[in-house]
């Protein structure tokens, strides 16, 4: 097995392969007939089996990239089978983002979010929230092998069945830093997991700022070099090529980013709404702009490194870069040529 696995619920055997044993927990009861219109809610939300449910994690962490699975159902087919590769998983709530082939008796596969038990405390139970919902269960046949690839950059989450692309969603926040990934399982037999693969790629970060000299720069001397030393990838508007609307691009380097560094000391309109944008979708924000700059009201309560053009000011930035970018991504940069101390910011934030 490649990597090392242990189940957090459920039952799985880790041999070279997942095994997922499972059950039936609870018979239920169909309701008499089908009318909506007459029958209580909860009467539809019951399926007439109830089925052992398993998450298994593995000592993998990834923020960007795929992960590949081979999935099979051992037996017969039932309207609850299910089995999604999870994206992300937090331990402390069960909080998770997983696609795959979802478990429901209205359709095949899926992209969602399980809330966890964090929002307990506002009063809010724990439910499913699906972002991509589709397909014929009908197609779902028992012995197949069914080849599941799920990536995610930034926000944004693609599922491929077989080689082909049948879902993409937004999330609607960025999951901070490298989280645990693994398979979730729902049946009341058994699920075989092979070849489970975890690919990482850089971190995307898209920088917004006004095209001159002047903020070139701080582009090119400060903020690309401080993304190197975090293997960061660093995209902004001038450097994408190809043909198409470039607002479209640029909302799709949003999407896909794992963060947005921004410089807003002129103002600029174009500047302002990608910021928006970016925001709009929950993404970590950094703003940077020139000490004495007159913020606008929907800026100002934002936290803000102020730089001094200044040989002195460019390296206070670039700490309070780093500090930044460390607390996104939840890691220290691994190398930063030039620097004494990584780890102690000294720009005023605002």
């Amino acid at each position: 097995m490649q990597y090392r696995w242990f189940a957090i619920s459920g039952e799985f055997e880790f041999s070279d392969a997942i095994s997922f044993k499972g059950k039936i927990v609870e018979q239920g009861a169909l309701p008499v007939q089908s009318d909506k219109e007459t029958l209580p809610e909860e009467s539809f939300s019951r399926p007439p089996i109830v089925p052992a449910v398993g998450v298994a994690l593995c000592d993998q962490r990834f923020s960007d990239g795929k992960i590949t699975a081979t999935i099979e159902f051992v037996g017969e087919i039932n309207e609850t089978d299910g089995c999604e590769l999870v994206l992300a998983y937090d331990v402390e709530t069960n909080r998770q983002i997983s696609a795959g082939i979802v478990g429901a008796n209205w359709a095949m596969y899926s992209i969602r979010e399980w809330t966890g038990n964090g929002r307990e405390s506002r009063g809010e139970v724990p439910r499913w929230v699906p972002y991509a919902v589709g397909g014929d269960r009908a197609n779902l046949k028992p012995g197949r092998r069914y080849q599941l690839e799920a990536r995610i950059f930034g926000s944004r989450v693609t599922l491929h069945i077989d080689g082909v692309h049948v879902a993409s969603a937004n999330l609607p926040s960025t999951w901070q830093g490298a989280q645990q990934v693994g398979v979730w399982c729902m049946s009341p037999g058994n699920v075989t997991v092979s070849n489970f693969t975890v690919t990482s790629d850089k971190p995307r970060a898209f920088v917004v700022m006004q095209f001159s000299e002047t903020y070139n720069e701080v582009y090119s001397e400060v903020i690309r070099e401080v993304c190197k030393g975090y293997r960061v990838q660093v995209v902004r508007a001038d450097e994408m090529y190809g043909p198409g609307i470039i607002i479209s691009d640029i909302v799709e380097q949003i999407e896909t980013s794992s963060l947005v560094i921004a410089d807003v000391t002129p103002q600029n309109t174009n500047v302002y709404f990608e910021v928006g944008y970016a925001h709009a979708l929950k993404k970590p924000i950094v703003l940077l702009a020139r000490r004495g700059t007159q913020l606008p009201f929907d800026l100002a309560a934002f936290r803000v490194l102020f730089y001094e053009d200044s040989i002195g000011g460019k390296g206070k930035l670039e700490e309070g870069l780093r500090s930044h970018i460390s607390a996104i991504l939840g890691e220290e940069p691994q190398q930063v040529p030039g620097s004494q101390s990584l780890n102690q910011p000294s720009a005023e934030p605002r």
